[in-house]
């Protein structure tokens, strides 16, 4: 599972000043193949009864954590759901100032084991010809590396190769050195948030600039998409992000984006 993987070694590195991190796979089972991966770093540890909170929804356990490396606390929560889906599970072994170590297993199984819905959404020429379809320059504005990564294969399987900022400053810069027609733009980032690098894009940028910018965030509330649409935003994904729903807001953005076009030179 990479994005497991990726999210594991991220964090060993981030709370590991001094020490290692290092990454074991091996076979648990052969049939069907089951593999544990185990991501071990000598860091800051975790106390006993804390443990239980890394996988809950919008958990940090200090609000330190946040503010110094940004982040909403979904990261251990999306790769466990992911993981089940897999069926395989994940959990941690770990002692303040002992280190850590990340375990999860997977079972492999080929696509046509996958449930009947899952095969036809993977299959999908809808799916895979969209930028085909709808050709458009992409710009993914996401802190989280997980994140990134599991945005990236998403657009990936629609065949767009998006740009990454990583945060509101990065995206700014980026479309002042070249234009995009999509922004994909978390709310919650260190340095500038969406909603404040929206409302900047609106007004630096002249009209025939101006990109289509989505919310991609893991806020659901109303007032939040109501604060979206306010800053500038032209519609609003909620997170884990779910590739039919990515795949309808670009196609109907694109039309609505031809027709504002058609409009103007009529």
């Amino acid at each position: 599972m990479p994005n497991s993987i990726d999210l594991s070694i991220s964090n060993g590195v981030k709370f590991t000043h001094h020490g290692k991190v290092a990454v074991a796979v091996n076979v648990q089972t052969a049939h069907p193949l089951v593999l544990h991966f185990a991501v071990c770093d000598s860091g800051i540890g975790i106390a006993p009864e804390r443990i239980s909170q890394l996988f809950h929804s919008f958990s940090q356990l200090d609000v330190s954590t946040t503010r110094r490396y940004g982040g909403t606390g979904l990261g251990l929560a999306i790769s466990r759901r992911l993981t089940e889906l897999m069926g395989g599970s994940m959990w941690v072994e770990s002692a303040p100032q002992q280190g850590s170590t990340f375990h999860f297993t997977i079972t492999t199984a080929p696509v046509t084991d996958l449930p009947p819905a899952a095969q036809k959404q993977a299959q999908s020429p809808f799916i895979a010809n969209l930028a085909t379809t709808f050709p458009c320059r992409i710009l993914l504005v996401e802190d989280n590396i997980v994140n990134q990564k599991v945005a990236l294969r998403i657009l990936g399987r629609m065949g767009y190769d998006a740009r990454v900022a990583a945060n509101g400053k990065e995206a700014i810069a980026a479309l002042q050195s070249e234009p995009f027609d999509f922004l994909l733009m978390d709310l919650h980032m260190p340095e500038m948030d969406g909603l404040e690098a929206t409302r900047i894009i609106r007004q630096l940028l002249p009209a025939e600039r101006q990109p289509l910018i989505v919310a991609v965030t893991a806020a659901a509330l109303r007032e939040d998409e109501q604060a979206c649409l306010a800053a500038g935003m032209d519609a609003y994904i909620t997170k884990p992000i779910r590739l039919e729903r990515m795949a309808e807001v670009l196609r109907t953005l694109y039309h609505r984006r031809k027709r504002d076009e058609y409009a103007s030179e009529g």
